[in-house]
């Protein structure tokens, strides 16, 4: 019993701070547009390690940590490089910050792992900024009628952003699919909203779709009735 906690007590000690590998270099690259597809210049984009909290009860507790490891600033076309040290597998994931406090909207790339590189660099394409006045938050409300029915997704046509992008689906299909049912649309624009909807007791899957106007509120609710 000794033996064991001494072991545990030492994983503690060893696992307590995010650990990099010193010697292994890690390139991330990108460009940042504004929303009428300019480049965003003299811009600076952050980046993150982070990990969750995690305990053995009555053991011991390792609290949550985030680590600001690299920065860059976008050159005149909006492009940006970083590279940053390795971190090793005591980590959940990379967090891209392209903006956080400006008159644009905030906007993070997260569920980044040192997997997704290819010979240590990582291409994370283009992001669009909207300023933060010209946004409207859109909520979709479900409202489930026919109980052989099943709602599967739904998908938007127009200018809309998120101040949160998983760079990889996330594992729980839970989280997935209720993060998709608000979004930040452009004000001033037709956008087109559709979705999948299944009938359980035919397997029949239908499309459906419909044109919503987006005026100068700043948030809509819209209702989903299947």
């Amino acid at each position: 019993m000794k033996k064991t906690l001494l072991l545990l007590v030492a994983l503690f000690f060893l696992s307590c701070e995010i650990e990099y590998d010193g010697e292994t270099k890690l390139v991330v690259k990108g460009k940042v547009l504004l929303e009428n597809n300019l480049p965003l210049s003299n811009h600076e984009v952050k980046l993150f390690v982070r990990r969750e909290s995690s305990s053995i009860p009555f053991i011991f507790y390792v609290p949550s940590e985030t680590n600001f490891v690299g920065k860059a600033t976008t050159n005149e076309n909006g492009d940006y490089t970083m590279v940053i040290p390795k971190p090793k597998s005591n980590y959940n994931e990379i967090i891209i910050e392209i903006n956080s406090n400006s008159p644009y909207h905030k906007r993070q790339i997260r569920n980044i792992d040192s997997d997704d590189f290819s010979n240590f660099e990582l291409n994370i394409g283009t992001e669009k900024l909207f300023q933060r006045e010209n946004l409207a938050n859109l909520y979709i409300n479900l409202n489930q009628v026919n109980a052989n029915f099943q709602f599967l997704n739904i998908n938007y046509i127009g200018d809309y952003t998120d101040e949160i992008k998983y760079f990889k689906p996330l594992s729980d299909e839970y989280i997935d699919y209720f993060d998709n049912l608000s979004k930040l649309v452009k004000k001033n624009q037709e956008l087109v909203i559709q979705w999948e909807v299944r009938n359980n007791s035919t397997n029949i899957v239908s499309t459906f779709e419909e044109l919503l106007i987006i005026d100068e509120q700043e948030s809509i609710q819209f209702t989903i009735n299947y």
